[in-house]
């Protein structure tokens, strides 16, 4: 644990840099950021070692297999894959019914009657490609997920 920035101003403390990553596309709960310190004392104590460490001569190594380190960042990749087409399915429902319901433009000479929005072949064909990538990324997200943790097992 390290301070950042002055308590008074608010202004970043000599030699510290930071700033903001934006939100991740589909893990919008994570606050992304990033530090930069130059020329900054970290007490140990302060330092929450728990996947690595800094000795006292100030050499940093890894506690732990590196595999299992790696494995959560793939893990958490793959739920937002696999959450991603979920979505993307879930959109594309709503999309489709929408359209399925709507009418507009009377387009056929003598009659009032509107047609459907998803008469129209752009529509269709952008919503119904829309859904395939949803499903086809869920249906791969769900068999490397399987793969992962049977891989999981091993490790």
């Amino acid at each position: 644990m390290v301070q950042l920035r002055d308590v008074e101003t608010w202004k970043m403390l000599p030699g510290v840099k930071s700033g903001d990553l934006g939100p991740k596309i589909g893990y919008v709960s994570k606050d992304n950021g990033w530090a930069a310190f130059d020329h900054v004392r970290i007490p140990r104590t302060n330092m929450l070692m728990g996947l690595c460490e800094v000795n006292k001569e100030g050499e940093f190594s890894i506690i732990g297999d590196p595999r299992i380190l790696y494995s959560v960042m793939s893990g958490i990749r793959m739920l937002i894959v696999q959450s991603m087409g979920i979505r993307t399915v879930e959109a594309s429902k709503m999309a489709l019914r929408y359209c399925t319901v709507r009418r507009q433009f009377a387009t056929v000479k003598g009659t009032r009657v509107e047609r459907q929005v998803i008469d129209y072949q752009t529509t269709y064909t952008k919503l119904s490609r829309t859904l395939c990538r949803g499903l086809v990324t869920t249906v791969a997200g769900m068999w490397v997920n399987k793969n992962f943790e049977l891989m999981m097992k091993d490790v």
